[in-house]
């Protein structure tokens, strides 16, 4: 405690890095393509992933299992930061004929990269047919973004298409992960936050 009353006295400035996540939901058309909007983010925030998923029938259900997902016949699935394609290559996926391979790999690898464990220590316990059935969350890494994005503002952006028009009452989630920067600003008596 003393040391931090002379960082406080001297008039100290600490700088707090963290992860910032943001949830949106929207009610997905009965197509068979979808574009959403995320946003503007400010160059303060740099964007790592998002992930998606989407549930038919489960808002005001009282039955329905809300942490179980629809896999809603996903066929590609991407986002856009300032019309640059993450990840660049589409997934062409076919649950019925369980082509998810590349949809599990990422969000396998999730856990390996969120959480800095590697190999066997990071199994997220979701075997690839609970994914399609049960757990269908589609992971997009945007990590590599060029130097000049990173300090740009963001314009973010959904894209997915799908094998068969989407199910009426279907809500798509996007949680949004993203590196924040604070800092701690003394004033010779408290600390203040400022962004």
């Amino acid at each position: 405690m003393n040391s931090l009353n002379k960082q406080i006295e001297n008039k100290t400035t600490i700088p707090v890095a963290f992860r910032a996540m943001q949830c949106d939901s929207l009610v997905v058309p009965q197509a068979t393509s979808f574009s959403w909007g995320l946003g503007v983010k400010s160059g303060t925030e740099t964007p790592r992933w998002v992930l998606v998923a989407f549930q038919t029938d489960r808002v005001e259900s009282l039955t329905a299992n809300p942490a179980v997902f629809d896999h809603v016949q996903v066929k590609h699935i991407y986002a856009e930061l300032n019309k640059v394609r993450y990840p660049m290559f589409d997934m062409d996926l076919n649950v019925t004929q369980m082509k998810t391979s590349r949809a599990y790999k990422a969000l396998r690898d999730f856990k390996e990269d969120y959480y800095g464990i590697e190999g066997r220590e990071s199994s997220n316990q979701v075997t690839p047919i609970d994914f399609v059935d049960f757990f269908p969350i589609f992971v997009l890494d945007v990590r590599r973004q060029s130097e000049r994005l990173k300090t740009s503002v963001q314009d973010i952006r959904i894209k997915v298409i799908f094998n068969a028009a989407v199910p009426a009452n279907t809500t798509a989630y996007a949680v949004l992960i993203s590196d924040r920067m604070l800092t701690l600003d003394s004033d010779g008596n408290r600390f203040s936050v400022k962004f």
